[in-house]
């Protein structure tokens, strides 16, 4: 079971340098129900979210490199490339777009099965 909540935020923590990044990339096979593909430092890793947008059933289910590649090409729209940010814990999460002036967004998950 996920429990996610997800707030924008208007600027960045100050010395968000000391908190330790990680690089994802993601994409979406489908959206109703939910298939996301990521890409998480060395992990890949096939997402399936059930219905409901605040809590909701989600599986994790790896991937190989040589998977993950396979069924990026057949991603529904853009792949998404962000840094998370890992401060006060793994409970609190926050990710940023790629680019300059990317999406800054703070957020809260519980894990997935």
């Amino acid at each position: 079971m996920e429990i996610e909540r997800k707030f924008l935020v208007d600027r960045l923590p100050e010395h968000l340098e000391q908190y330790d990044t990680q690089q994802l990339e993601q994409a979406y096979l489908c959206t109703d129900p939910v298939v996301r593909v990521r890409r998480q430092g060395d992990e890949y890793i096939l997402t399936y979210k059930g219905k409901g947008h605040m809590v909701r059933e989600e599986y994790n289910l790896p991937l190989n490199e040589q998977a993950y590649e396979h069924l990026l090409e057949k991603a529904d729209g853009n792949v998404i490339r962000k840094r998370r940010t890992r401060q006060g814990g793994a409970s609190r999460p926050g990710d940023r777009g790629a680019g300059d002036g990317g999406l800054c967004r703070a957020g809260s998950g519980g894990g997935a099965r």
